[in-house]
């Protein structure tokens, strides 16, 4: 109606306004009850409206009442369509109506009964009756919620013929079209109006039913068969479908329910997570929806497929190797109805099978290299910066001493670096780099970086006085003892005097590996002092002194006359000796050359040192016969006649008391004609010594010590030169054999042997740097005069040699032209 009557209650005699949409329709009066009607004056157009009501009492109103929401619906439904039957004498009536209207069935023009059309529109009907056999017919009408009825259906006319048996049950399954499940039995599609169908008799009606709703009808061909699309989409979920066919003699059974699954909703896209294994031919993993087939496509071509498994989590390896270059990996997963979701993210990998250039360049970054010079490896810095050259964009991993420690990128023009994330320990260390390209494929390891962590800071041992202590003017030494190789500085040592004495630095000569000798000029009377000032030496590595110290002092006193030396007799002539029948001399060991007495090439081994800009004036003592070397360790003098030359502190070896050259010809005669054994040399413990091998052995390759052991890391030994060198551990009595590989000029490789022992104590240089007494006194009280020069230098190198060879030194010795 377009003018319906509202009603309420109120306060009896109130007067109720009636509003409209907000517009003030009309007025009642509430009777004595409080019932009150309006009916609408002006016609209200199809549609919803809204509807309040107010009270007043003495021009006051009552707020509006809660709103009432009308319909105005006057348009009456479209006549049903698609009428349908079934066979039989109760039949089944179906058809399409306006959804949610009720359909009213006439049967030979009489209502039969009424149903409701669902949501879609669709309804069906069967009457509750049997119809006679005889000619029928059928026609529905559909009225709305407002109770507007539309115009009847056009009659449908049918037979109802009781005499033929009903038709068996049909058979009903998924048509091949709509059945998208993994196999054919598991009623799954992703159509929500899926096509069914089945066999049946031939020429009858099937009726269809989706949850006991009729979804629509079709007609078994000559041969049986029948196929009907469902009416109306269906909802995602399981549903139950059956069939009936229907002949003139009415409906048969039901097939058997068909439980089918709609599911229309595609997967989500997967996820490839990761690549592994062999860069050209990877194991690609990922997640997607459970149980979901995974489609793998490698440049854009499908490459395989895999089921996600119940955790969604899916592998696929690649069945081919790829060619080097970009590729791009992606997947898109399908559920069990045949869904394909969209496809993941593409994720590309180059392929690149040649390995990266192994890196190169490795050394201590500017700031972490504190040593001597930019090759040595030397560094304080415990967490020392590492640079090196790889390929633009590589992966450098970085090992210390066979472990990877961590790694860096190359910038685009190769260049990185890399400082460890813990300290490293004091000590030497080997560093390797590797480089990994954007493939995975590393490169070999690097050629090594040999570095050497000192973080200690040098430490002064001592500065022993080695002259005595009570001295005239002249020249005064000082021996400082470090405990590492040190570099001075320039004004590391000073002088403190007392007194009258004056004196001023002459030398500093390195006397071993962390040993100065300095030599002072002293005049005057009074107090002479070496003192070393804080911070004046740093190791090799940077460090610095952090704490000098001073020597003992020296006290200078008064110069006395000296004594005019009284000359001595000539020496008695040597008798004739019997001659004695010829030995066959065994081999001798070859004489070492001596250390050269040119200071700078000397130093040239030794430390660097910080030396004074004007040359110092050296106090070198210079005795009235021959040039003398005594024990490792003893200091140099220069021969009679040649002018004073500042010599470093190191004794050579293999020099007897001979003038000339410093060797006897028998001795370099012995070594020319065989060079394996080079005897045995005295050291002493706690001193420095210095070596030379003879040129008769060839280029000097290689030194070790003879039973295989490591050559103690107090020995120095210089290929080049031939000079052995080191201080000897204090209380050191051992002997040490050490075999020097060799190349004469034609090429031929030898091994020569030396042999090292500790010296008899009774024969070291006392403190005050006088020889001790000698054994020989003691044996033979009567032999008291001093031996003449040229016996006592035969003497020295006997002891030297030792006392195996005495008896081949002595034969040679007689045999020589000189011996004389």
């Amino acid at each position: 109606q377009t003018r319906p009557t509202v009603g309420g209650t109120a306060l009896a005699g109130a007067l109720v306004t009636v509003s409209v949409d907000g517009a003030v329709a009309g007025t009642a009066v509430a009777d004595g009850g409080g019932a009150w009607s309006y009916t609408f004056a002006n016609a209200l157009v199809d549609g919803t409206h809204s509807v309040s009501a107010t009270i007043g009492s003495g021009g006051v109103d009552s707020p509006a009442s809660g709103a009432f929401t009308l319909v105005i619906d006057t348009q009456a439904p479209a006549s049903p369509a698609d009428i349908r039957l079934s066979g039989g004498a109760r039949p089944v009536v179906s058809g399409t109506a306006e959804a949610g209207s009720t359909v009213a069935v006439f049967l030979d023009g009489v209502e039969a009964g009424r149903t409701q059309a669902d949501a879609h529109g669709a309804w069906s009907w069967q009457s509750g009756t049997a119809l006679a056999d005889g000619q029928h017919s059928v026609r529905a009408v559909s009225t709305d919620l407002a109770g507007n009825a539309g115009a009847a259906s056009s009659a449908l006319g049918f037979v109802v013929d009781t005499r033929v048996p009903p038709p068996p049950a049909p058979t009903l399954g998924l048509a091949p079209g709509s059945d998208s499940g993994i196999s054919a039995s598991d009623g799954l599609t992703r159509e929500n109006r899926p096509t069914v169908g089945g066999t049946a008799q031939a020429g009858s009606t099937v009726a269809v039913s989706v949850d006991g709703v009729l979804a629509g009808t079709a007609t078994a061909g000559a041969d049986g068969g029948w196929s009907c699309k469902l009416d109306g989409a269906m909802a995602d979920g399981a549903h139950t479908v059956t069939a009936v066919a229907s002949n003139a003699g009415g409906p048969g059974a039901a097939s058997a329910g068909l439980s089918l699954v709609i599911d229309t909703a595609a997967p989500g896209a997967p996820v490839v997570a990761g690549m592994g294994g062999d860069v050209a031919q990877p194991q690609v993993t990922g997640s997607a929806e459970a149980l979901s087939t995974v489609i793998v496509y490698v440049d854009n071509v499908q490459a395989g497929t895999v089921q996600a498994d119940a955790s969604g989590n899916w592998s696929y390896r690649l069945s081919a190797k790829l060619a080097d270059g970009v590729h791009t990996v992606r997947a898109t997963a399908g559920d069990a109805a045949g869904n394909t979701g969209a496809s993941s993210a593409a994720r590309s990998w180059t392929v690149d099978t040649a390995p990266p250039a192994v890196p190169a360049g490795l050394a201590l970054a500017a700031g972490s290299d504190t040593g001597a010079s930019g090759s040595d490896g030397v560094t304080a810095t415990r967490q020392p910066l590492i640079q090196g050259t790889a390929k633009a964009g590589s992966l450098v991993t970085v090992s210390i001493d066979g472990i990877a420690l961590g790694s860096t990128v190359a910038d685009a023009q190769g260049a990185w670096s890399w400082r460890p994330g813990a300290a490293l320990a004091d000590g030497p260390h080997r560093v390797t780099a590797a480089a990994t390209n954007g493939a995975g494929v590393s490169s070999a390891d690097s050629a090594p970086l040999l570095v050497t962590v000192d973080s200690g800071a040098p430490q002064l041992v001592a500065i022993n006085a080695l002259d005595a202590v009570s001295a005239k003017a002249g020249g005064l030494r000082y021996e400082v003892q470090f405990s590492e190789q040190v570099r001075l500085a320039a004004d590391a040592f000073g002088i403190a005097l007392g007194g009258g004495a004056q004196a001023s630095i002459a030398s500093i000569v390195a006397s071993g590996e962390g040993r100065y000798v300095v030599q002072l000029n002293a005049s005057g009377e009074g107090s002479v002092a070496l003192t070393l000032r804080q911070g004046g030496a740093s190791d090799l590595a940077g460090n610095v002194l952090a704490q000098g110290g001073s020597g003992r002092a020296y006290e200078l006193q008064a110069a006395t006359p000296t004594p005019t030396p009284t000359p001595l007799p000539a020496p008695a002539p040597i008798p004739t000796p019997t001659p004695l029948p010829t030995p066959t001399p065994a081999p001798m060991p070859p004489s070492l050359d001596p250390m050269p007495s040119s200071p700078s090439h000397a130093l040239d081994s030794m430390p660097t040192l910080d030396r004074p800009t004007t040359a110092p004036n050296v106090s070198t003592a210079v005795l009235s016969t021959v040039a003398a070397v005594g024990p490792a360790g003893s200091g140099g003098f220069v021969a009679a006649g040649q002018s004073p030359t500042p010599v470093p502190a190191l004794p050579a070896w293999g020099v007897d008391r001979f003038a000339g050259n410093g060797v006897a010809d028998v001795f370099a005669g012995i070594g020319g004609r065989e060079a394996q054994d080079m005897g045995a040399r005295e050291v002493e413990a706690g001193r420095s010594f210095a070596l030379r091998l003879p040129a008769q052995i060839g280029q000097p390759l290689q030194l070790r010590v003879g039973d295989g052991r490591p050559v103690p890391a107090w020995i120095r030994f210089d290929p080049e030169t031939g000079a052995i060198t080191g201080a000897v551990p204090p209380g050191w009595k051992d002997e040490l054999t050490l075999e020097v590989r060799s190349r004469d000029a034609a090429g031929r490789e030898q091994l020569s042997h030396l042999r090292l022992r500790a010296a008899d104590a009774s024969e070291a240089k006392a403190a005050d740097g006088k020889p001790a007494p000698a054994k020989e006194a003691k044996a033979h009280p009567a032999k008291t005069a001093k031996p003449a020069p040229a016996k006592a230098a035969f003497h020295d190198q006997m002891r030297q040699y030792g006392k195996d060879g005495f008896e081949q030194e002595l034969a040679s010795w007689l045999k020589s032209k000189d011996h004389a």
